[in-house]
């Protein structure tokens, strides 16, 4: 097909023009006053008198409203618009898939609108004569519906609409764009209350009332984080369950530079495989199955302040690249997504698992724990800081004697000694749940603890599960340790199969199972 010409200036103008209409709005995209905005910049190349956008639910609903009048001198004014008050395409029709984007009532069927429909006669109030609907996204579920009204019957003509409707690409990227922003400010608004309540709830005061420590073992895990603290150095907690690992990463976080930032907590052991994912690095909408509008995911909301990680030693194995490239490059893409987002956050990462021995077992990547083990933090247990425990008893007595209204409780000696010879297998986090449930249960001066059992027996058992090994444990260090000898050799006369007394195909298929090869072509670029 041949094109002239004035085809090809009129191509040229109309690019000419999208770009300018953006560049001037990309100005303000995350501004409050964004349809203000939006208004003024359509005013320039449609003239119209009134500026209304709309999402409406599937029910047709109206559930967001903006709406903007011009007023004498050309400058736009927000208006509150009543329920009686439509300014909507009249047929359900419109918003059916296929229909049109754009199209334009002219002021015969716009008037005998208004007198047929008494939602629509209020609008004689502002002398609108002519109107044109914009469906920024008809094939959606819930509709965004941009409406201009004019006081000229003759307003929106051929020329105008070919403008809008060119226009119409740029106006939705503008406007989702904008609601995404707004979505990221109000979670992290609530991530920042949810901060605060937090740090209220266990009254902490980092460098003026210091976290109970008597004990050196906690003094010198203090003096650790007052030294990495004020460092943006990736840091790794270790410790048992219960030792107060999520405490430390909110000590870190409010005494670094980044205290006015969000602090993000992320538990990665409570997130099921397949959604955490899209927790930590968000989504984009019709990613996948059930992904009905964009998400944003937990870095982006830690974006200038701390992402904490608990449990990290219980991130799919598959996942774990995508981490260290964060670590390596602070760069993300949601799911589903092409753009690549840059974000400044600090990384604090808690395990109670050794992970040295979850890379032996092929469960963890190792360039992945050296990332994280930048600077190391081991919280020792409870146990083994037995100068702790009276202070943090009394401190656990004073709080919640102060939060359930009995303020001058007392412990017995015999109870006293009870707790102290107590083993703790929760470590802190059981002490404070013995304590509550102690308050909780006194109705005079003195403690109440005969609902306290000491089990010794639950200690055993904890310190046998962390010093036994799983079948499936023992038997990937044995397929290890002969594949090791044989530098990745499985079948032949040396063999790691011929070593173990096992056909080579068997072997294969353990190798595979136990997801022993991932360990290797870490460990051993380029064995088979």
């Amino acid at each position: 097909m041949k094109i002239y010409d004035n085809e090809i200036e009129k191509l040229k103008q109309i690019s000419q023009l999208q770009v300018d209409f953006v560049k001037h709005l990309l100005e303000v995209i995350n501004h409050p006053d964004i349809f203000l905005h939006l208004s003024r910049e359509l005013h320039k190349l449609v003239k119209f008198d009134i500026f209304n956008f709309a999402i409406l639910n599937a029910s047709l609903d109206v559930i967001i409203e903006a709406t903007f009048i011009k007023l004498e001198d050309d400058s736009f004014r927000f208006i509150h618009l009543p329920d009686s008050f439509k300014i909507l395409p009249p047929k359900r029709e419109y918003f059916s898939k296929g229909s049109p984007s754009l199209f334009r009532l002219s002021s015969e069927k716009f008037l005998a609108l208004i007198g047929s429909d008494s939602l629509y006669r209020e609008i004689r109030n502002l002398n609108i004569r002519s109107v044109v609907f914009m469906a920024l996204n008809p094939e959606e579920s819930r509709k965004m519906i941009l409406s201009l009204g004019s006081k000229s019957a003759d307003a929106f003509s051929e020329e105008e609409t070919m403008v809008l409707e060119c226009l119409l690409p740029q106006i939705r990227l503008i406007i989702e764009n904008y609601f995404s922003f707004e979505q990221c400010q109000q979670l992290r608004a609530q991530l920042e209350n949810e901060k605060k309540a937090s740090l209220k709830e266990w009254q902490f005061k980092f460098g003026k009332e210091d976290l109970v420590a008597e004990s050196q073992q906690m003094k010198q895990v203090l003096y650790k984080v007052r030294q990495v603290a004020p460092t943006d150095s990736t840091v790794l907690l270790e410790g048992e369950t219960g030792v107060g690992k999520e405490l430390i990463a909110k000590a870190i976080h409010c005494s670094s530079t980044r205290n006015k930032g969000p602090l993000v907590m992320v538990n990665c052991a409570a997130l099921p495989p397949n959604l955490i994912e899209s927790e930590l690095f968000g989504h984009e909408k019709g990613s996948f199955t059930g992904a009905s509008e964009r998400r944003i995911g937990k870095f982006e909301l830690a974006n200038g302040g701390t992402i904490f990680l608990d449990e990290i030693g219980d991130m799919p194995f598959e996942l774990q690249a995508k981490l260290l490239r964060v670590l390596q490059e602070k760069d993300i893409e949601r799911i589903g997504g092409t753009q690549t987002i840059h974000v400044d956050v600090r990384i604090v990462a808690a395990s109670n698992r050794k992970l040295e021995e979850e890379i032996k077992a092929g469960r963890f990547r190792s360039d992945l724990y050296f990332r994280l083990n930048a600077f190391p933090i081991y919280i020792p247990p409870l146990r083994e800081r037995v100068e702790d425990i009276t202070a943090l008893i009394h401190y656990f007595i004073e709080y919640y004697g102060g939060v359930l209204g009995k303020p001058y409780l007392k412990i017995s000696e015999m109870d006293m000694q009870k707790l102290m010879n107590y083993q703790w297998p929760g470590n802190v986090r059981e002490l404070k749940h013995i304590i509550q449930k102690a308050v909780i249960l006194t109705t005079g001066d003195i403690l109440n603890f005969s609902d306290f059992k000491t089990s010794p027996s639950l200690f055993q058992v904890e310190k046998l599960k962390k010093t036994m090994k799983t079948l499936k444990e023992v038997e990937i260090e044995h397929i290890l340790e002969a594949l090791r000898l044989t530098n990745g050799k499985v079948s032949g006369e040396d063999g790691a199969a011929r070593l173990l007394g096992i056909n080579p195909k068997t072997l294969d298929s353990k190798i595979r199972k136990l997801g022993i090869k991932k360990v290797l072509d870490i460990q051993h670029p380029g064995t088979s």
